[in-house]
């Protein structure tokens, strides 16, 4: 049997849905501040006095750090519930955000470790959403729905991210822009804390 094609009427579907800001807004946000850790980071590290090659350590360490993350979701979600669990990976984010901010001024150890513990970041947030995907819509339009995440994630957040860096890097200012994305996470890290229902 051939296989259905998603049809302009799925996406309607799933944009119209009452919980679709609800998933959807939080990978928007992350595609703009991942932005940081995929595009410019070794550019950024050799501005900060070190050497390009840190990048490939800093990226190993938050590829740790997101595999032990997968690793323990389970359990966190079960214990924390979906909408702290997506508190947590934008704390891990801004701390990973954060780091590369004051490169150079934190202990280069401390910088792995953040970066450690940021890699955490992805892991929680995408499982959450996924889970809340399978949760949310029906099995037709699933596909659709984790179809869009990476069109927010990265047709839309990414881009946004990406030209913000790449805007403050002609300017010389990748610290205020890196400052920048860690802030950005924490404050939406707060804001989902503070809201008092539970994500779908």
């Amino acid at each position: 049997k051939p296989a259905e094609s998603a049809t302009y009427r799925d996406y309607i579907m799933v944009i119209r849905h009452k919980n679709f800001l609800s998933i959807y807004i939080p990978m928007v946000i992350w595609g703009i501040t991942e932005s940081g850790v995929m595009q410019f980071q070794a550019l950024h590290v050799a501005r900060c006095g070190y050497s390009s090659s840190y990048t490939s350590l800093f990226i190993a360490s938050a590829m740790v750090g997101e595999c032990l993350m997968f690793g323990v979701i389970p359990k966190i979600l079960k214990k924390l519930g979906k909408r702290k669990a997506v508190v947590l990976a934008y704390i891990l984010q801004f701390g990973r955000a954060g780091a590369l901010a004051l490169l150079g001024v934190l202990p280069l150890p401390v910088v792995v470790l953040l970066q450690m513990t940021g890699g955490g970041a992805y892991a929680a947030l995408y499982s959450t959403i996924t889970q809340m995907i399978g949760e949310t819509f029906p099995e037709k339009i699933a596909c659709t729905a984790h179809n869009l995440k990476l069109v927010v994630t990265r047709g839309i957040g990414t881009t946004i991210g990406s030209m913000f860096l790449g805007i403050l890097y002609d300017k010389g200012m990748t610290v205020p822009a890196y400052g920048t994305l860690a802030v950005t996470a924490a404050l939406y890290a707060a804001g989902m804390f503070l809201k008092k229902e539970e994500l779908c």
